[in-house]
């Protein structure tokens, strides 16, 4: 799946903002991938390594864009590849759907709405 593609699948009916993957990359390599893509398009925010502190697991980062968005993190959802995400998404209050994980290390005590091997095996509501 190419990334513009998986860019549109935060643009469902339920709004749903679903912003670069890469959370905590330097700027010019997200200014380098949204350009050969063409995603700027996509995106109200873009929060990079730049813009905070801390990086995961520390929740700093997606606090940071929903302020930016004007929105409670309790009222996001983030799509996170990574255990140290998916914990920082948990800090936050928001909602998260787990991408590429078969399954969740034992011990860790984190919260998600949903697993899914792929963006490609997400249900029809969010595509």
């Amino acid at each position: 799946m190419a990334i513009n593609q998986i860019a549109k699948i935060g643009l469902s009916s339920l709004q749903v903002i679903y912003y670069f993957e890469s959370l905590f990359s330097w700027p010019s390599r997200i200014e380098y991938i949204f350009k050969l893509h063409q995603l700027h398009q996509y995106f109200e925010q873009v929060i990079c390594r730049d813009d905070v502190e801390h990086g995961k697991p520390n929740p700093e980062g997606f606090i940071l864009c929903a302020r930016r968005l004007g929105v409670a993190p309790s009222d996001c959802l983030i799509f996170e590849d990574s255990i140290s995400g998916i914990l920082a998404a948990n800090r936050s209050g928001a909602k998260c759907i787990g991408i590429g994980m078969s399954e969740i290390p034992e011990g860790e005590s984190i919260t998600v709405y949903a697993v899914y091997e792929d963006y490609t095996k997400m249900p029809a509501m969010f595509k």
